[in-house]
């Protein structure tokens, strides 16, 4: 009994080695893949990254170049992301860093915009220029008092009315625009005549030669004047 006693404990303790084992392999695997090896880190302070979460991409001109890291709020209320750049890729000074949505609904991730500095940022530097996403939400809450001040406007006689006489106005004078672009194609008119007429052309560059030769004399001292 003894001997089958020890044999379970000790079958039990390789069990448990080889448990914390895997965890250990999932941690570091895990951490990897967020924090890859061959990286240095940069700042950049955002307004708002909704939806920006650890591991999302950085991609330059379409080219991925390294992952979000950590992001952290500052004590003014912004969102400090550390960008972990991979090793082989440089961002210049003057960057800019924009938070960016694949496609409308799509994930978030980091775009970085090269400047024309030839300095480039040194790791643990904090990129100047950053720029947060738009947001849908403050987008349709702009909109919201634009379509509900449409709806009152066009919900009157007096507004629909308007609206008649507005669209029947730019009609109008969308048809003139047309006709005078005709008369200028064939030439009526003092403005198609100028941009039909060779001849006008032909003066006004010989008058042109006539007056570049008489500033000539007068910058030599020739003449009165």
């Amino acid at each position: 009994m003894a001997v089958k006693g020890s044999t379970e404990i000790k079958v039990g303790f390789f069990v448990f080695i080889g448990i914390l084992a895997i965890l250990y392999l999932t941690f570091k695997l895990g951490e990897e893949a967020f924090t890859p090896k061959d990286s240095y880190k940069l700042y950049a302070v955002f307004e708002n990254v909704s939806g920006l979460a650890k591991g999302a991409k950085i991609e330059m001109a379409g080219v991925n170049i390294g992952k979000v890291g950590n992001i952290e709020l500052t004590p003014e209320g912004k969102a400090k992301v550390e960008l972990l750049i991979y090793s082989k890729y440089k961002v210049q000074e003057d960057a800019e860093a924009y938070v960016k949505t694949y496609g409308v609904l799509g994930d978030k991730f980091v775009e970085l915009k090269p400047g024309f500095s030839k300095n480039y940022l040194k790791p643990e530097s904090m990129i100047a220029n950053a720029h947060s996403a738009v947001s849908v939400d403050d987008l349709l809450a702009n909109i919201g008092p634009t379509v509900e001040g449409l709806k009152e406007l066009l919900g009157t006689e007096e507004g629909r009315q308007n609206l008649k006489i507005l669209v029947a106005n730019i009609k109008e004078a969308s048809e003139s625009f047309k006709g005078i672009a005709a008369k200028i194609e064939k030439g009526q008119g003092s403005l198609g005549k100028l941009v039909t007429d060779d001849s006008l052309y032909v003066n006004l560059k010989e008058t042109t030669e006539h007056l570049k030769a008489i500033a000539r004399q007068i910058e030599s001292g020739q003449g009165t004047l």
